[in-house]
């Protein structure tokens, strides 16, 4: 398992709060420029801004409204990310090959970013496409897979089936995808002017595929600094004959890292027409589900994201790792658990965030709703974000107002504002001997929001 310590370097960091401000003044005085302006070029910029966004976010049409890039149209409560009340935001990251390449929907990057908004924390999965799992309604296959599946029952269902796909096999719930074709990470690449990377380990491939597809074109690339455009940079995070596949998610990783630094630089954020042009290669080569006003909405929470917190992980299968490699008949060469299921890498994805104290601290749920599955939904949730659910019962008697009881709620600070937030409430001391360190009965006013 590669495990992040101090002396490595974090190699994803996300975006700092001022460029953050630059972005998000920019878009407005875009958008309010072309509103007002009607015509000209400020006008066009503005449209053509406003169009790419749109063309980015294939969000469901109930998620469209509730939002949006200008203040004063957001409604009087903030509406809320997926996952934001539970305090992590899990969004799976997909690249794959596109128009033009064999196999072109089957996804060669598979990483899940997960935020928690309270902390500022963010962490980043690397996820082998060759792992071999359950994909809902096929059977098992490699995971790189599972998007291309999707696609092929219905268009427009890969993000679908892979989010579904990815968070069983972590056992967490993936809230959002991004997806992007090589294309478009090409194009971005040279859009910023190229990317400076340091290049850890030499390279030599000599069964790269061509341009044509139809051949091999030798790859080499020598260790250390390196300036790369977008050409160089795509095969840096494709090429894995010499090198496993864990070592080029780290690569994947580090290109993600010097893309954002081109990104916010001043060179960028100061040159309007360079932010049009990513944000037109975005439009034409990049999807999600977030709806506009959830990426405005992310923009915001991540003003309080803390650099020196990032946590990275590779799923590998090193010595002390959570994965193994063999061969099979029938898929070839494939990645499994090492324990013959998936609850070391659960564990590693439910606590990524170090939350030992977490996974110590015991919780019993008591129905209090009037609800049935009330509960049961909740203990699945908490047990999805690493908690130690220990007791799900049912109340005698129905109670309006959530509670929250524990008598080491100064023990578990952290927990303790996490509960707070998200069932409303202020811990009591128990009256008697306590069942759990946190007892959570669930009132009707837990129900009126969570039907």
């Amino acid at each position: 398992m590669n495990r992040s310590t101090p002396s490595t370097p974090p190699t994803v960091r996300f975006l700092a709060a001022r460029p953050f401000r630059r972005v998000r003044r920019f878009c407005i005085w875009f958008i309010v420029a072309a509103m007002l302006g009607g015509l000209g070029t400020v006008g066009w910029l503005g449209y053509q801004a406003r169009a790419a966004i749109s063309k980015i976010s294939e969000a469901p049409a109930d998620r469209k409204a509730g939002g949006g890039l200008l203040p004063f149209l957001h409604p009087a409560e903030t509406p809320k990310l997926k996952g934001e009340e539970d305090q992590r935001i899990n969004i799976l990251l997909l690249g794959m090959g596109g128009t033009g390449h064999p196999g072109g929907s089957l996804t060669d990057t598979i990483m899940v970013f997960s935020f928690q908004p309270e902390t500022g924390q963010l962490g980043l999965i690397s996820i082998p496409r060759d792992l071999y799992a359950p994909i809902p309604g096929h059977g098992s296959a490699k995971l790189n897979s599972a998007h291309a599946t999707g696609e092929q029952e219905k268009t427009g269902n890969g993000p679908t089936l892979a989010k579904t796909t990815v968070g069983n096999l972590l056992g967490i719930p993936i809230h959002y995808f991004v997806r992007i074709d090589f294309a478009g990470f090409t194009k971005l690449v040279n859009a910023v002017g190229g990317v400076n990377v340091v290049v850890e380990k030499t390279i030599s491939d000599p069964f790269f595929p061509d341009n044509k597809l139809e051949g091999y074109e030798p790859f080499y690339l020598k260790a250390g600094p390196t300036q790369m455009d977008g050409t160089l940079a795509l095969k840096f995070a494709r090429s894995r004959e010499t090198t496993s596949d864990f070592d080029r998610s780290r690569r994947q990783q580090l290109l993600l890292k010097a893309l954002k630094d081109k990104v916010l630089s001043l060179g960028t954020l100061g040159n309007p027409k360079k932010l049009l042009d990513l944000m037109t290669i975005a439009g034409d080569h990049v999807r999600t589900d977030l709806a506009v006003w959830e990426i405005e909405r992310f923009v915001e929470l991540g003003k309080n994201i803390d650099p020196d917190t990032i946590v990275t992980k590779v799923l590998d299968t090193s010595t002390d790792g959570p994965l193994t490699s063999r061969t099979d008949e029938r898929a070839g060469y494939i990645i499994v658990p090492r324990r013959g299921n998936f609850s070391e890498v659960q564990a590693l994805a439910k606590n990524m965030f170090s939350d030992t104290l977490t996974a110590q601290a015991t919780i019993a749920i008591e129905n209090a709703s009037g609800q049935a599955a009330l509960a049961g939904n909740l203990a699945l949730l908490l047990r999805g974000y690493g908690y130690q659910v220990t007791e799900v019962t049912t109340a005698l008697k129905i109670a309006a107002k959530s509670r929250l009881i524990s008598a080491t709620a100064d023990t578990y600070p952290d927990i303790t504002q996490f509960f707070k937030q998200r069932f409303k409430v202020t811990p009591e001391a128990p009256t008697g001997a306590a069942r759990a360190d946190f007892v959570i009965i669930i009132g009707q006013d837990y129900a009126k929001k969570n039907p």
